[in-house]
Order: structure tokens, then sequence, then C-alpha cells
């Protein structure tokens, strides 16, 4: 409300309410707009920070989701890792079993027989089987075999044996 310019009909107590109570009111209704304004501001605010939750929600959710599929994916590689493992097992006992055979072969045939064979024999092959072979059956073996052979499979063995021997330790060497 506007102040009367005509406030002498008033006492100067009642003016002075008058006056406090005017600007009490334009105050309250300055108040009212910036609470309004306020609540306006705070209530999108709100919105946007419940679009940010649901925004992290849905992500959390994705992320568990990954995790789960991660999880499956784990299990299912490591079911498969100790499937191969059993068949690698499974075929190295197979391929020992019938080297086993082979070296019972070898050491039930004559010597006579065996060095034929072995005379044709690629080194490497050679070498293993002889490397299993009893030594005393390795022996008459080697007595029938081509000299060639023999000092081939003679050297191969040598040299078989020194690249397994461990080396030696720096504890092991002399102190100087």
């Amino acid at each position: 409300e506007p102040i009367p310019e005509d406030l002498g009909s008033f006492t100067d107590e009642a003016r002075k309410v008058f006056v406090e109570t005017t600007t009490a009111q334009e105050e309250v209704g300055g108040a009212r707009s910036a609470i309004d304004t306020l609540n306006t501001r705070l209530g999108e605010r709100r919105e946007q920070l419940d679009a940010r939750e649901r925004d992290i929600d849905l992500r959390e959710d994705l992320l568990r989701a990954a995790e789960v599929r991660i999880e499956e994916r784990i299990t299912e590689l490591r079911a498969l890792e100790s499937r191969i493992s059993g068949l690698i097992k499974q075929r190295d006992e197979e391929e020992a079993n019938r080297f086993q055979n082979l070296v019972t072969m070898y050491s039930a045939m004559k010597p006579k027989d065996a060095a034929r064979v072995f005379d044709g024999l690629d080194t490497a092959v050679l070498v293993e089987v002889a490397a299993a072979l009893d030594p005393r059956v390795m022996g008459e073996i080697m007595a029938a075999l081509n000299p060639e052979t023999a000092q081939r499979l003679t050297v191969s063995l040598m040299n078989r044996a020194i690249q397994s021997e461990t080396p030696l330790a720096i504890e092991d060497l002399p102190q100087i």
C-alpha cells in the first residue's frame, strides 16, 4: 500500500507503525519472491540431482552386469584351462606309455637286430631311446652298431649329460 501523503491526521506513533508495517510488507513480499526463486532453483537442482542419481544407478547396474559376465567368463576359462590341462596330461601319459613300449620292444630284441634299426634312426630319437634303455642292454646294442653311429650316439649322450648337469652356484665356487 502506498504511504498516504497526509500523515498529519495520524499520531507520530501511528505514523511510525504505518511506515514500519509498509516497509515490512515490502520486505516480506521481496523475501517471498526470493524464497520462491530459491525454491524454484532448489527444485531444478533436485531434478538435476535426481537425473544424475538415476544415471549413476544405471551405470552401477551396467557395471554389476559386466562384473557378472566377467566372472562367468573367468569361470568358463578356468574350466577350459582345466580341461586343456587334463588333455595335455593325458596326451603326455599316452606318449610316455608309447615311448616306454618302444623301449621295452628294443630291450626285448636281439642286440644285432636292434643295432640294425638304430643305425637308421635320427640322432635325437636314438639318444632318447638309448638313454631310457638299461645300460647292459644298450651296451650289447652298442657293440653291434655301426662304428660311426656308435660314435655319434656316444657323443650325443655325453652332450646330453653335460647339458643336464646343474651349473655351480656362486657359493660353490672357490673363495679368492
